[in-house]
């Protein structure tokens, strides 16, 4: 079964080394598009990194996969990710603790 981070959306094919499946989930998992959560000012250039960012698939997988994985496949997740959603990204985390700072 192909993994699909965004339903109805994308799929990883079926035939994706394990490795290369696990870091795209591990993205997915930790970054979302910024059209999600950030605010859009044509004026101002584009979107506002209000929450930090935007963040590279490229630098974020490499940092994180370096030292366990094939360079190959890296740049296989690297490719899978940006063919989804560009190269720069919103990190869940940094949305998140700044939605639990507004609730506080």
């Amino acid at each position: 079964m192909a993994f699909n981070p965004v339903p109805g959306e994308f799929e990883i094919p079926p035939d994706e080394p394990q490795p290369v499946v696990a870091m795209v989930k591990w993205f997915f998992d930790h970054y979302e598009d910024p059209a999600e959560h950030l605010p859009y000012e044509s004026a101002e250039g584009g979107y506002q990194w209000i929450y930090g960012g935007p963040y590279s698939p490229d630098l974020e997988l490499q940092s994180q996969f370096e030292e366990t994985n094939d360079i190959a496949h890296i740049e296989r997740a690297i490719a899978i990710v940006t063919s989804f959603g560009g190269w720069e990204w919103v990190k869940i985390a940094d949305v998140n603790k700044a939605d639990e700072e507004t609730r506080a």
